[in-house]
């Protein structure tokens, strides 16, 4: 059961990453001045290192909702 939980915590956080990089795409995008080629790879950039440290600290996060001491 232990593997499910992690196997679950792990797709969790990847499908809200990807659904939250769209939003930061958006923000940085908008804040960059979004006519220029320049916003749009500042906003890859900043989506791009996001989405792998945010997807760690929420497996992460998960985690520790799921230990026995939080249950």
């Amino acid at each position: 059961m232990r593997l499910r939980s992690h196997v679950r915590s792990a797709v969790k956080a990847a499908s809200w990453r990807a659904f939250a990089a769209v939003d930061t795409f958006g923000v940085v995008w908008l804040f960059s001045g979004h006519d220029t080629t320049h916003a749009i790879a500042a906003a890859g950039a900043v989506v791009g290192v996001e989405a792998i440290t945010k997807s760690f600290l929420y497996f992460a996060h998960e985690r520790l909702w799921e230990a026995p001491l939080l249950r």
